[in-house]
């Protein structure tokens, strides 16, 4: 369970991150899923949610822009 701590210590911010971007370029992951994890994370106290906030939408949009790019 310590590792499993650590781990969502470590990477929460990045792999919110780097699932919404996935989730935007056409990877079947739902984007709304990396939105609910870092919301309870931010109720729990874990990640802070002024920081998640941007986040989630930086994923999001960046995701969206490199489609509407390419």
């Amino acid at each position: 369970m310590e590792a499993l701590q650590e781990f969502v210590d470590n990477f929460t911010y990045l792999g919110v991150l780097a699932v919404l971007v996935l989730g935007s370029l056409g990877v079947p992951i739902p984007e709304e899923m990396p939105i609910i994890t870092a919301a309870v994370l931010s109720h729990e106290g874990i990640v802070r949610w002024w920081l998640a906030l941007p986040l989630c939408m930086l994923g999001v949009l960046s995701g969206d822009l490199v489609l509407y790019w390419v």
